[in-house]
């Protein structure tokens, strides 16, 4: 009896021991970057360019819709632009050459002249808008990812039809990790950003450790819990476990 007591004791020493102090955290990871990808427009895919497990870099596209009228607009607000121009070119020439003869044409003539330039200028504006409109429909055509990272889920296919701000074409996680950290309220006051959370994956072995990059400021009622961040390498997302944070 005398023996088990002391072994318990010196377990209990030993395990203490390999313990860090602090304040403790449980923790889940998570990608610092999350998004389930949408586009604005209702339509058809008619390409994909991204698969499950593929890293993309930002502004890479990922899917595309049926948009052929969209480019056949564009290319007739390119056409009408081009033609405006060259109209508001050949009018701002002749009025520049009527305005240095000002003082020997009829007054009525240059002022003529003078509202043909500005009218041409107006439709040149409008054909530059009108353009820019044609693209930025285009452009809603084509999903490109919004940061660098790596395709987690894929929920679409060619031929499918999408709704506009709701069919969740692709998850894209970064390959950045954090750790969101849940502690005792009580504890708040006693932390600070840089401070080092010291955790383990199998509960017994504390030898990994992360900055603290945020805290919460806001305490969930209910629980009573804080919560914070730590940025942390190599991880999947979706891991749970606890560990110490080395406070003040």
């Amino acid at each position: 009896m005398i023996r088990t007591l002391a072994f318990l004791g010196l377990f209990g020493i030993l395990l203490h021991a390999q313990t860090p102090t602090g304040i403790y955290a449980t923790f889940e990871v998570q990608a610092v970057q999350d998004a389930s990808l949408t586009l604005p427009i209702a339509g058809v895919v008619k390409a994909l360019y991204a698969e499950v497990g593929d890293h993309k870099k930002k502004g890479e596209i990922l899917l595309e819709l049926r948009n052929e009228e969209q480019k056949e607009r564009v290319a007739m607000a390119k056409a009408e632009l081009e033609m405006t121009r060259q109209q508001y070119l050949f009018s701002k020439a002749q009025f520049e050459r009527y305005e240095r003869s000002q003082s020997v044409i009829e007054k009525n003539t240059f002022e003529r002249i003078a509202f043909e330039y500005k009218s041409k200028e107006e439709e040149l504006k409008r054909a530059q808008k009108s353009l820019a409109y044609a693209n930025e429909i285009l452009d809603q055509t084509i999903l490109r990812a919004p940061f660098e990272g790596i395709i987690a889920q894929k929920s679409v296919e060619v031929g499918d039809g999408i709704s506009a701000n709701s069919t969740k074409a692709f998850r894209l996680i970064s390959p950045k990790r954090k750790l969101l950290l849940l502690l005792d309220s009580k504890h708040l006051g006693r932390i600070a950003l840089g401070d080092s959370f010291v955790y383990s994956l199998d509960g017994v072995n504390y030898n990994q450790s992360a900055p603290l990059i945020k805290i919460y400021p806001t305490v969930d009622p209910k629980t009573r819990k804080a919560q914070a961040e730590a940025l942390i390498e190599g991880l999947e997302p979706g891991i749970f476990g606890d560990g110490h944070i080395k406070g003040r």
